[in-house]
């Protein structure tokens, strides 16, 4: 079904190109792009137009515009944080974007501001916060807990009562093991086995998993 309401896509790097793929899916009328930063010379991303930079007046105007849907597609974590800063000081909460060949239980729940790509499966009762990236293929099994501000890679397996804390970054291929628990901060590199919890902010890689050093 097509939604006739304005969509803007805030970021304008390799997430922001995939967000335009998925509302071209989902049959979304985009309304085009914020850029972050001032990028001179960029007029359009893939057809559509790049209309203002985050922070200018004409930004601001358009933010405080309720009938505009807003979507975050931003890559870098402190970049994310800074534009979700920015949509609470006009009391905005960002749409979910999620692709139509993904399957997510009716008892799963979802926050706001999260993009999650094709072939994404999330089961019943899992619980995905704010701001969060599920990437293709991705696998999220039942009762897990998924913080705010969570990159999870393509083909990842996230095991039944996992727990990932906020700002975690869970790499391309990697597979959690049910119960184990991820820390504020923590990052699991791409193919990693995790058998058990990883620390708050600690970095780990390998089968099975251990501590980078």
């Amino acid at each position: 079904m097509e939604n006739k309401t304005p969509f803007i896509i805030i970021g304008d790097g390799a997430e922001a190109r995939d967000a335009l793929d998925i509302t071209l899916a989902l049959d979304v009328l985009v309304y085009g792009f914020f850029s972050l930063e001032e990028t001179e010379g960029l007029k359009e991303i893939n057809d559509v137009s790049v209309i203002t930079q985050l922070g200018s007046e004409d930004a601001n105007a358009l933010l405080a515009e309720e009938e505009v849907q807003l979507t975050v597609a931003v890559s870098d974590l402190s970049d994310r944080k800074m534009v979700a800063d920015i949509l609470e000081q006009y009391n905005r909460k960002p749409a979910n974007l999620v692709h139509p060949q993904t399957i997510i239980s009716d008892h799963a729940r979802l926050g706001y501001g999260n993009i999650i790509h094709p072939g994404a499966i999330i089961k019943a009762n899992a619980d995905i916060g704010n701001y969060c990236h599920v990437h293709s293929g991705t696998i999220i099994e039942a009762d897990a807990e998924i913080g705010e501000f969570v990159n999870i890679g393509s083909g990842a397996r996230i095991g039944k009562n996992v727990q990932i804390a906020h700002a975690a970054h869970i790499g391309m291929g990697a597979i959690l093991f049910p119960g184990i628990k991820v820390g504020l901060g923590a990052i699991v590199a791409p193919g990693a086995v995790v058998f058990k919890d990883v620390a708050a902010g600690k970095s780990v890689a390998g089968n099975p998993a251990a501590v980078s050093k």
